[in-house]
């Protein structure tokens, strides 16, 4: 690597450090949250407060996954389920803060527990991230494009997983939360299309590669409009194998 690359590559393992703490921070301050309200029967924190508390870290989880997604797009050693538990334990804070809201706080130990599970994984995550950066680093070469080539490849087969599950049943109508779903599967496919342009960007003077890059980035964006539009049919199930043959090509560039 350059000078410049191996600088670049320093400060993604310091960002990605970071991320491992500011995780680990979040986790032990939900742990606060849980013991208090597993103790607080009659004390001196109201059940108000306790769900004011939790939305704040809520809120600061939603924080660090905006970071990351900004993080991954610098970094191909980020898997795609950092994210999803991520996701989850935002999930599971909202829960807890609605019935914390509602006086149900036994009901919202559950959820807290949870919420911290999902944590603990996204660090360990972060943390196989960290190692692998660091490890790219004292190579001294990392294959740029094909380390983020090979990222996203697995964040599109993690996409099209998920909406194996989105699918409705033969004759059934799309649900609410499918649809929800949905949506939110068209907004990571979006990022993946973004990242493409933004390779074929940096990569595009490199004559055997531009054309694959910009069909890619074309096949991305089907995928996106099929996924935010509901279409879940034969069509959806082609753009994704198109995609993914055209991934393959890269695993080895």
């Amino acid at each position: 690597m350059t000078e410049l690359a191996d600088d670049e590559g320093k400060q993604l393992a310091e960002q990605i450090r970071k991320a491992i703490d500011d995780t680990n921070y979040l986790t032990e301050k939900q742990e606060e949250v849980y013991g208090t309200c597993q103790s607080n029967v009659v004390g001196p924190k109201s059940l108000s407060e306790m769900a004011a508390e939790q939305q704040t870290l809520r809120e600061a989880v939603d924080g660090l996954t905006s970071r990351l997604d900004e993080l991954a797009r610098q970094s191909p050693f980020l898997a795609a389920e950092i994210r999803t538990y991520l996701e989850q334990s935002a999930r599971e804070m909202a829960g807890a803060c609605n019935n914390l809201g509602e006086g149900r706080g036994r009901l919202s130990l559950e959820q807290q527990r949870e919420a911290m599970f999902n944590l603990n994984q996204a660090s360990i995550k972060l943390l196989d991230g960290l190692e692998n950066q660091k490890q790219c680093n004292k190579g001294g070469s990392c294959n740029k494009m094909s380390m983020q080539m090979q990222s996203m490849c697995q964040k599109q087969s993690q996409i099209n997983q998920e909406t194996k599950g989105q699918c409705p049943k033969p004759g059934d109508q799309l649900s609410t939360s499918q649809k929800e779903g949905l949506k939110r599967l068209a907004g990571e496919q979006g990022t993946i299309r973004k990242s493409l342009q933004e390779l074929q960007a940096e990569f595009g003077n490199r004559r055997e590669v531009l054309g694959r890059l910009d069909a890619l980035a074309q096949e991305a964006g089907k995928i996106e409009e099929m996924l935010e539009d509901g279409q879940v049919g034969q069509e959806l199930t082609t753009a994704n194998c198109a995609y993914t043959r055209g991934c393959s090509m890269f695993r080895n560039h």
